[in-house]
């Protein structure tokens, strides 16, 4: 019997990932709701053969987390699950564990695919996911806060970088403002800052440029 381990933070997800990797015969689950250092103990102690880890559940980058397991627990197999591709990271270390990417969107059909062949020894990326690492590409030189791209220069100011790692963490413009205690105008005249300074249309676009270019 192989074990999985899912590790998710909502307890709705985590019952419809459960229920469709039940129907993998010859594997048992164990699912938790831990997160970062508690999560890292917990996966150590269990040892799983495959992993199904919601990125969100890391303290840190998702290559960065799963190298620190990796360390203690070689054969282990990890498939990252994300609820966006927008925050898929540039580029994601197979040697450090990570043997399939998924989003959260997908299918049951697509979830036990990917379960079965990281079961097999093969790795599974998310289509969606693949377009985003490789879009990423684009940007091969990440631009800290103030350096150029070209001629032009993106400069922040530090409730701006407050502002965008909320955004970034899907925090809606009331949950902005109750946060960093300003009113939910201010939060928006921020947002719309933003936008105009990273050059984009819409946050979704500002999600992916402030992730490609590292300002978070």
């Amino acid at each position: 019997m192989k074990k999985l381990l899912l590790a998710e933070r909502y307890p709705i997800m985590m019952d419809s990932i459960k229920e469709i990797l039940s129907q993998i015969p010859k594997t048992t689950i164990i699912c938790t709701a831990l997160e970062g250092h508690h999560l890292q103990n917990f996966i150590l102690v269990e040892s799983p053969d495959i992993l199904i880890l919601d990125v969100e559940q890391c303290f840190t980058s998702a290559n960065t987390f799963c190298k620190a397991l990796n360390k203690g627990l070689s054969d282990l197999a990890i498939l990252l699950v994300f609820g966006d591709a927008a925050r898929v990271e540039k580029k994601l270390n197979y040697k450090s564990g990570i043997r399939g990417a998924i989003l959260k969107t997908a299918t049951a059909e697509e979830f036990r695919n990917a379960v079965e062949k990281i079961l097999r020894r093969e790795t599974y990326t998310d289509r969606d996911i693949e377009r985003a690492m490789a879009s990423s590409q684009l940007f091969s030189d990440p631009l800290p806060i103030g350096k150029k791209q070209g001629t032009r220069s993106i400069r922040i100011s530090r409730r701006e970088t407050e502002v965008l790692q909320l955004i970034v963490d899907e925090n809606t413009t009331s949950e902005i403002a109750g946060k960093l205690f300003i009113t939910p105008c201010t939060a928006e005249a921020h947002r719309m800052h933003l936008i105009q300074k990273f050059g984009v249309k819409n946050t979704a676009g500002l999600v992916r440029e402030a992730i490609f270019r590292q300002f978070v």
